[in-house]
């Protein structure tokens, strides 16, 4: 015969612990009214009475674990530059479009080849929106002040193109969208529709007080595949190719 102490450790040794609930927690608790016969009642409460280590720790998602690595990972210089980057206020971006201008850069282009049917300027305002948990660094772009030969409603895409041995960007590349029918002078088609891409050098100005975007190329993307009897590889290879400059300059919230 076994005493019934001993019938209520080995059955209290048999209980299995209770699933805990998303939105209320429950607590197990093993009863004794009649010797020998262990009852498991639940009860649900606010909060665990035994709350273990296990418990206790956050469990982090997958997006949480990326935001963590890529911040931690981040310099102190990189994450003051990203974060004058991507200012609420945005920027100003003034852009030159022509055959003479794509040549004065060293533009290889077939607008660049061409003749020059005179110098498109267009301007508009934009910021950049950041979003963590990326290496390189990225985000959304948004056009604040639209340019008609620009796709209002299409957000755009940044990203660093380059960056020093500390992590800190040196050159951004943005991408955003030509409307139909391109850019145009008379009958010169000088950028088609669809993605243009700028590319800028990110500097401090004298003083370290303010970030400077310089050198801005725009370029888009050309062919450099032909079609040869059977052999299509048109639009297999392709290579960026300068069309213009543009300039960014700081812009004030009311602009």
């Amino acid at each position: 015969m076994w005493h019934a102490p001993v019938v209520a450790a080995l059955a209290l040794l048999s209980v299995k612990p209770l699933r805990r609930s998303p939105d209320l927690q429950t607590t197990a608790r093993v009863s004794t009214a009649r010797a020998g016969t262990p009852r498991v009642t639940t009860a649900g409460t606010p909060r665990c009475v035994h709350v273990s280590p296990r418990c206790a720790q956050p469990v982090l998602g997958i997006l949480d674990w990326l935001n963590s690595v890529s911040e931690s990972d981040e310099t102190a210089a990189a994450t003051e530059l990203l974060s004058s980057f991507c200012r609420t206020d945005g920027w100003l971006v003034r852009c030159e479009i022509g055959a003479d201008v794509a040549r004065a850069v060293g533009g290889s282009s077939s607008l660049a080849k061409g003749i020059d049917a005179g110098t498109a300027v267009i301007e508009f305002a934009l910021n950049f929106e950041r979003e963590f948990g990326y290496d390189p660094a990225q985000g959304a772009v948004n056009v604040l002040r639209a340019s008609r030969f620009l796709v209002p409603e299409q957000r755009g895409f940044w990203q660093i193109d380059a960056d020093d041995d500390d992590g800190v960007p040196e050159t951004i590349q943005w991408r955003l969208t030509v409307a139909e029918p391109g850019i145009r002078l008379g009958e010169q088609q000088l950028v088609p529709p669809g993605p243009v891409y700028f590319n800028a050098r990110c500097s401090w100005s004298e003083g370290g007080s303010a970030l400077t975007l310089g050198d801005g190329r725009l370029t888009v993307k050309e062919d450099l595949g032909s079609d040869v009897g059977i052999f299509r590889a048109r639009g297999i290879l392709a290579e960026f190719k300068i069309v213009g400059t543009f300039e960014c300059k700081v812009r004030a919230a009311d602009l």
